[in-house]
């Protein structure tokens, strides 16, 4: 699979921070962990509150994460 190039993470980003319903902030923040992770769906939607957090604090103490597919697979970094 081919991964996201950096202005599609940017849209992507955009388009979940404008969600509407109140749903914005929760929206924003799943994209932003999927993407940071490199998690699937299946993976993080697998995941109970307390592993979501030890997922999260594990990767901020990671090298920056890559633009492809899962994580690890790019050398363009993803945060900024």
């Amino acid at each position: 699979p081919r991964g996201l190039k950096e202005p599609e993470v940017h849209a992507l980003l955009r388009i979940a921070g404008e969600s509407k319903y109140g749903h914005a902030r929760r929206n924003y923040a799943l994209v932003q962990f999927l993407l940071q992770t490199g998690l699937r769906i299946s993976e993080a939607a697998a995941l109970c509150p307390s592993e979501r957090m030890l997922v999260w604090k594990a990767r901020a103490l990671a090298p920056a994460p890559r633009l492809v597919g899962r994580a690890k697979d790019s050398n363009q970094p993803l945060a900024h």
